[in-house]
């Protein structure tokens, strides 16, 4: 038989509260309502910054001739620009453009993106994400979401098999849209 046990909570005594107190005239509403216009500056800031990023990113596809290899220049920018989108999406609700931003990062961090076809799969995570601001898809985007998400899954494992097989003569292990 078990024998309950009083528990007593113990709470630090708060040395600020006594300090803390609005000043006359303010309000907490009032305090809420500038809080709220922050944040919705702050928001639009944000977005403005991921709509810069993803202009960037296409920019910087754009630069590169079909079927020609992407120089390292070219690299580390789609590289950086997709590593900011990544953090910026995911703060506006756009968890979808950070995993298509982490896709696009870690394609063209690997030695695959050398083939001049890679040029054509990093274009096609640029219209996603162009795709996923046009119609506002929040969250995981749902059915139009997962669609996008297949179809550069796909991609990336078409790309991945074919630079595999070329290069070992083995088939690739199935990629990951992550």
């Amino acid at each position: 038989m078990s024998q309950s046990k009083k528990v007593e909570l113990f709470q630090p005594p708060n040395p600020l509260a006594g300090n803390a107190a609005l000043l006359p005239g303010v309000s907490v509403e009032d305090l809420y309502a500038k809080a709220e216009a922050s944040l919705e500056t702050v928001r639009g800031e944000t977005m403005a910054a991921l709509e810069a990023q993803t202009a960037s990113l296409r920019y910087a596809s754009e630069a590169v001739a079909p079927g020609q290899e992407l120089e390292q220049a070219g690299r580390d920018r789609i590289g950086s620009s997709a590593s900011i989108l990544r953090e910026l999406a995911g703060s506006l609700e756009y968890p979808l453009i950070s995993k298509i931003a982490n896709s696009l990062h870690n394609l063209v961090a690997g030695s695959l993106v050398s083939d001049p076809r890679a040029v054509s799969v990093i274009k096609l995570h640029v219209d996603a994400i162009e795709a996923v601001l046009r119609d506002d898809l929040r969250q995981d985007g749902g059915e139009t979401g997962a669609d996008i998400v297949a179809s550069l899954r796909e991609a990336v494992r078409r790309f991945s098999a074919d630079q595999t097989m070329a290069s070992t003569g083995e088939p690739a292990k199935p990629a990951e849209l992550t």
